[in-house]
């Protein structure tokens, strides 16, 4: 009993990492052009990978796409945040429309228990004819031990350790 025990603790530890998958890397796809300003820095998609950005700011948004005349239009913005926690919808859009760019800026204040976590940042324009589509990685500053989800982890990773040490410890006959 005890090997099969030892061989699900093994395959347990192994299956962890594997679960884990590496984002994808940033791209912007289709006509479109859009970026993002923050702290003085700007944030192409097209360009970048990977954004590390404070927890709470302002960022100044631009998006364009050529063309002219009037046309239906659709799209959105939204951030794929680690679970439980559900997606979060930034903007959306969707009607009639004579305009081929648009800029603005976005407040934002996201919660400390993110902070150290890498989440994408996805983005869509889509028009006849016309499909964009855009995403980026996001990291927020910190993290650590400051991070009260890394503080938790620590404490299930020590229960977690009492209950193997207990499972696997000889038991008297």
């Amino acid at each position: 009993m005890r090997p099969l025990r030892l061989g699900a603790a093994v395959l347990f530890a192994l299956a962890i990492p594997l679960l884990a998958a590496a984002p994808a890397q940033a791209k912007l796809t289709g006509p479109c052009q859009a970026s993002g300003t923050l702290n003085g820095k700007t944030y192409d998609p097209a360009i970048i990978n990977n954004a590390t950005i404070t927890r709470k700011g302002v960022v100044h948004w631009e998006g364009s796409i050529p063309g002219a005349g009037k046309r239906a239009i659709s799209g959105s913005v939204h951030v794929k945040l680690p679970w439980p926690i559900p997606d979060y919808t930034i903007g959306s859009w969707g009607k009639q429309s004579d305009t081929y760019s648009n800029s603005g800026q976005y407040h934002y204040d996201l919660p400390s228990e993110l902070e150290g976590i890498d989440f994408p940042v996805y983005g869509s324009h889509a028009e006849p004819g016309k499909v964009c589509a855009g995403f980026v990685i996001v990291r927020l500053e910190g993290g650590g031990l400051k991070n009260p989800m890394v503080i938790g982890s620590f404490v299930v990773l020590v229960i977690s350790g009492v209950g193997l040490w207990v499972a696997f410890k000889p038991k008297g006959v």
